[in-house]
């Protein structure tokens, strides 16, 4: 047997490099919660667990890495962190830098950067008096602004586009849906046009994630994703993730008919990944979905979204309760 060990005073010469305020932390912590190092704690916070705090409580069961803002449960803090989960070993490594003096020092910032620009705009107003009569140079500066401002729309519209993605899966994001629902429904009561919208729920995905681990569980939803974004579908309609193993489709302009067998074949794309899953109680032993379907037509006054949406969960709910893999369609 071989045993090698780290001094902790490695892990503090090493950390103390790092320019912290005196209210920021670095912390190594076990996978279970449990504190290696936390600076700028003293050794007996060393062993403590923490496994209750939000951080493994929320944040790491949903993603192995990311950020957050949550109050600490060592100093009760409330911090802006950064965390992530090493793939190779039980370590979970986080740094959280004290809210309130953030935004503090970003007021303070802030003041400097406006004076700064007011400056660089009293300066560039003088010389554009100057520029105004250089004709050539007038031109070239002009064509110049012309692809900032290019530039500047172009990254706009990226981030747009962003804000309104689901980071693991590509799909539209739970934003994106319910500003799409709310115009939709307006749409339908001019049109009296119907619409559908389907919730679709991953089958038995906690045993799945419990069992195979949250890296494959992410892996399953995408793939699930991918096999639903890949269907042939109109340009009005709309997939998105709703939140952790639920998906949510709208289609315009549909039948009853048509909306059930836009279900079925969501269902039938998913079994065709054909996703290992031990665990579940279906024969198949491959990851399956439940679909709820629920028709209307936009009213005025425009029906709240999240009457829709019960309506609709309902539906996937019978459809759990029957055996799941199945599609329901919600009764009023």
């Amino acid at each position: 047997m071989l045993l090698a060990t780290i001094s902790l005073n490695y892990f503090k010469l090493y950390y103390g490099y790092y320019s912290m305020g005196d209210t920021d932390v670095l912390a190594i912590l076990l996978s279970d919660g449990h504190i290696l190092y936390g600076r700028p704690f003293d050794d007996s916070q060393i062993n403590r667990d923490v496994s209750s705090s939000p951080l493994f409580m929320e944040h790491l069961k949903s993603s192995t890495s990311g950020t957050a803002t949550f109050y600490s449960a060592v100093d009760h803090v409330e911090r802006i962190y950064g965390y992530t989960r090493l793939k190779r070993y039980p370590i979970v490594i986080a740094a959280g830098y004290n809210k309130t003096q953030v935004f503090s020092n970003w007021k303070v910032d802030s003041t400097i950067y406006t004076a700064i620009v007011l400056t660089l705009l009293l300066i560039m107003s003088s010389m554009g008096a100057i520029v105004l009569k250089q004709i050539k140079i007038n031109e070239k500066n002009q064509l110049d602004l012309t692809k900032v401002r290019d530039q500047l729309t172009a990254m706009n519209h990226t981030l747009e586009t962003l804000a309104l993605l689901d980071g693991l899966t590509g799909l539209a994001n739970r934003r994106q849906f319910d500003i799409f629902l709310r115009e939709t429904i307006a749409q339908s009561a001019l049109s009296g046009k119907r619409i559908a919208l389907i919730m679709l729920d991953v089958d038995m995905f906690k045993k799945y994630n419990d069992h195979y681990g949250h890296v494959e569980g992410d892996k399953c939803l995408q793939t699930v994703s991918h096999a639903l974004s890949s269907m042939p579908r109109r340009k009005e309609d709309l997939i998105a993730r709703y939140g952790g193993e639920e998906f949510v489709i709208i289609l315009m302009d549909v039948t009853e008919e048509g909306a059930v067998a836009f279900a079925e074949r969501a269902l039938e794309a998913i079994r065709h990944q054909r996703i290992p899953h031990e665990l579940t109680t279906l024969d198949e032993k491959v990851v399956t979905a439940s679909a709820g379907v629920y028709l209307f037509v936009g009213t005025t006054p425009a029906q709240a979204p999240e009457s829709v949406i019960i309506r609709a969960d309902k539906a996937l709910y019978q459809a759990k309760s029957k055996g799941r893999n199945r599609v329901e369609i919600a009764t009023e």
